[in-house]
């Protein structure tokens, strides 16, 4: 079993868990999440949609942000 706790910043962080390693885009499906025009990160590193998740931790979408 896989553990995730799956948010969207802002906002509220939920935790799901799967049968086994999952795809970040299959988890941001079922957390109900786009990434449009955000970065993601997994354990504090960027990750793609393809990326493969096999270890629990924190999954978050963070907008990108703009600088002067």
């Amino acid at each position: 079993m896989l553990t995730l706790k799956i948010g969207k910043m802002p906002g509220k962080i939920e935790e799901y868990v799967f049968e086994g390693p999952v795809t970040v885009s299959k988890a941001l499906e079922t957390a109900g999440i786009s990434a449009e025009n955000c970065q993601i990160k997994f354990a504090g590193q960027t990750v793609t949609l393809d990326s493969t998740i096999s270890t629990d931790g924190l999954l978050l979408v963070v907008p990108n942000i703009k600088g002067a």
